[in-house]
C-alpha cells in the first residue's frame, strides 16, 4: 500500500481548515493513497481513528464554540427546577468540614453530583440536550461533574484548562472532544465570581500556557498566593455574564478561570463534563473518559439509575486508555498557527 507524507505547509493551504488538522505538531503526516484519492474526490481526509468528527454545523453558537472556544445558550432550565437544585446544592455545601472549604478555597467546592440524587435532572435533562443538538452538539455521552460554590467573599479561581489527554491527537482537532456545561443557579457578574475565558486558547498557543502550574495543585486550590501568575487578570480575557437558568458551554481545553465572589451570597454552579458524539471517540479516549467518571451510587432509583446509565460514556475494559496529564509541552499542547 502506498504511503503519501503530507507536510503541515501542504496541509494548511489545501485542507480544509475544520478539519483542525494542521494544529497537530509532527513534521508530517501519514496517509493512505485511498484517504488522499478521498480529499481529491472533495471529501475530507480523517484517520481512521478520528472518523466521525466531520460533522460541522453552520449555527451562530456552534460557530462561536468552535472559533472562540465557548459560546451561552440562555434559559435553558426553568425557574422551579433553578430552585430546587439551589436548595440541593445549599445542603451538599452546607455538610462541607472546615478542612474542606480550606482545601478548596479558589474553587469554593468540588461535590460530585453523585453525591446527590437530584441533580439528575440536570444530567439528563431533555431540554438542555436537545438544546445543544439544535446547534450542532449531538449524541452527548456524560463524564462527571461537580458542585462548584463560590463562597461570600470567596477569593477569585486560578486559570487553567479541563482536557488532560493531550498524548491523542485528537486533541488537536478544531471539534471538541470534550466539553464543559456550566449551569448557573443564580445571576452571574464580575462581581460575584463570573467565568472568565480568553477566547481562542483552546486551539492556538497563548503566553499564560507557558507560565501556569498543574491545575488543583494544593497551593492553587487554597489560594494560599494570589500574587502568584494564574490569578492575575489577562489582557485578552472576557468575562461571561449570565442569568440563572443559562448554559455556559466550553471546549475543554480553552484557559478559563473566575472572578473573586465580592458579594454575602453564595454563587453556585453544576459543572458537567459531556462529549459530543461520543460514541465515535477513539477507543483510547473512551477509555480515559470512562476511568475518570464516577460510580452510579447503588442506593439511587432504578430509574435515575437508567437515565444516567444511557447517557455514560463507555469503554471497552480491554482498550488501553490514553494516560491522564494536564501537562504539555510546545509538541503537545495548542500551537502558535493561526487558522487559514
Amino acid at each position: 500500500m502506498l504511503v503519501v507524507l503530507l507536510s503541515q505547509e501542504w496541509l494548511a493551504k489545501n485542507v480544509p481548515c475544520r478539519l483542525g488538522l494542521y494544529f497537530y505538531e509532527p513534521e508530517c503526516f501519514q496517509y493512505t493513497r485511498e484517504a488522499v484519492d478521498c480529499y481529491n474526490h472533495n471529501s475530507q481526509i480523517w484517520p481512521d481513528d478520528l472518523a466521525g468528527f466531520n460533522t460541522m454545523s453552520d449555527h451562530p453558537q456552534f460557530v462561536q464554540l468552535i472559533e472562540e472556544g465557548y459560546c451561552v445558550l440562555g434559559k435553558i432550565y426553568p425557574q422551579k427546577l433553578i430552585e430546587r437544585m439551589i436548595s440541593i446544592t445549599n445542603a451538599l455545601v452546607d455538610q462541607m468540614t472546615d478542612d474542606e472549604a480550606r482545601q478548596q478555597q479558589s474553587t469554593g467546592s468540588l461535590i460530585s453530583v453523585m453525591k446527590h440524587e437530584g441533580l439528575v435532572d440536570l444530567i439528563a435533562h431533555a431540554g438542555a440536550l436537545e438544546a445543544l443538538e439544535s446547534i450542532g452538539l449531538g449524541q452527548m455521552q456524560f463524564q462527571s461533574g461537580y458542585v462548584i460554590s463560590k463562597p461570600p467573599q470567596g477569593p477569585q479561581l486560578f486559570w487553567h484548562f479541563d482536557w488532560a489527554a493531550w498524548s491523542h491527537p485528537i486533541s488537536f482537532e478544531n471539534f471538541p472532544a470534550q466539553v464543559f456545561l456550566m449551569i448557573y443557579l443564580t445571576d452571574t457578574g464580575r462581581e460575584n465570581g463570573c467565568l472568565r475565558v480568553i477566547p481562542g486558547s483552546h486551539l492556538h498557543k497563548n503566553p499564560l500556557h507557558a507560565e501556569l502550574a498543574s491545575a488543583h495543585t494544593p497551593a492553587l486550590a487554597e489560594a494560599s498566593d494570589l500574587s502568584r501568575v494564574e490569578f492575575q487578570p489577562r489582557p485578552d480575557e472576557v468575562d461571561v455574564c449570565v442569568t440563572a437558568g443559562d448554559l455556559v458551554v466550553g471546549d475543554s481545553r480553552i484557559l478559563h478561570a473566575a472572578h473573586a465572589n465580592r458579594t454575602d451570597r453564595r454563587r453556585t454552579l453544576i459543572t458537567l463534563w459531556f462529549h459530543p458524539f461520543g460514541a465515535n471517540l477513539p477507543p483510547a479516549v473512551r477509555a480515559y473518559s470512562a476511568k475518570r467518571a464516577d460510580p452510579i451510587p447503588h442506593t439511587w432509583s432504578e430509574e435515575s439509575k437508567r437515565r444516567v446509565k444511557t447517557l455514560l460514556v463507555t469503554s471497552d475494559p480491554n482498550v488501553e486508555a490514553v494516560p491522564f496529564s494536564r501537562e504539555f509541552t510546545q509538541a503537545s499542547g495548542p500551537t502558535e498557527r493561526q487558522t487559514k
